[in-house]
């Protein structure tokens, strides 16, 4: 039988949630129990797969990387070179997102980039794949 979770369980994860930089002290003290516990509890909400991953998010701002959107509307290709000009647009150096969408626009592409001229060669990228 699973054992539920309490209000103080809630209490840590809330905390995670708000910055899970925190030191377990100062989770300890916000919640008002001791560190030690706060360390156990977390690690059995681990165990119990409450807690699945930890994972950094990258303030790319900081290393001078900064995400550019494009969004096209294609007409008039076929179906098959579309699909390849995808694939080679997948692979493209720069490329950090791409999907294809309903609505004014068929596709929309996310690149990381240092510098104005960077978007200026994806866009140059892009209009040799697909044409004007």
């Amino acid at each position: 039988m699973a054992k539920e979770i309490d209000k103080k369980d809630i209490a840590i994860l809330w905390e995670l949630y708000q910055n899970s930089r925190l030191p377990i002290s100062k989770i300890a003290k916000r919640v008002a129990i001791p560190k030690e516990t706060v360390n156990y509890r977390i690690g059995q909400l681990v165990n119990r797969g409450i807690i699945q991953q930890f994972y950094a998010i990258v303030n790319s701002s900081k290393l001078n990387l900064y995400f550019y959107e494009t969004f096209l509307k294609l007409q008039g290709i076929p179906p098959a070179y579309e699909k390849e000009c995808f694939e080679k647009l997948k692979q493209y150096l720069y490329t950090a997102w791409l999907i294809t969408t309903s609505g004014p626009f068929n596709v929309c592409c996310t690149f990381l980039l240092r510098t104005p001229a960077q978007l200026y060669e994806a866009c140059t990228y892009i209009r040799s794949l697909f044409g004007p």
